[in-house]
């Protein structure tokens, strides 16, 4: 369960090679060496991931995915995706710091 401050990060050594005219996108994971086929939905995770609050990223990709999810489905997806992209090291997780603090 993530919280409402928590924000994610693509991890800083991950390469990511798109072939957006053929919809697809790869993942090189250096750290644990392996290579990840992305699927539309994890490859719009990645790239919205920029740092900002969860609040603002499950807005931001409910306003992608709107006309296919409702809100609910939509926020779902992102948290199930987000799981998954940080359990590949694909992304970085950074929690609520004690204090405040992000």
């Amino acid at each position: 369960m993530f919280s409402p401050s928590d924000r994610f990060t693509r991890s800083p050594d991950v390469v990511l090679r798109r072939f957006p005219e053929w919809r697809q996108c790869y993942a090189y994971t250096p750290a644990h060496p392996d290579i990840y086929e992305l699927n539309t939905t994890a490859w719009l995770i990645v790239e919205l991931c920029e740092g900002q609050p969860l609040t603002e990223l499950e807005r931001d990709f409910g306003e992608v995915v709107r006309r296919k999810a409702s809100a609910d489905q939509g926020r779902e997806l992102l948290h199930h995706g987000l799981r998954d992209l940080v359990d590949h090291g694909i992304l970085v997780h950074r929690g609520q710091v004690p204090g405040g603090a992000s």
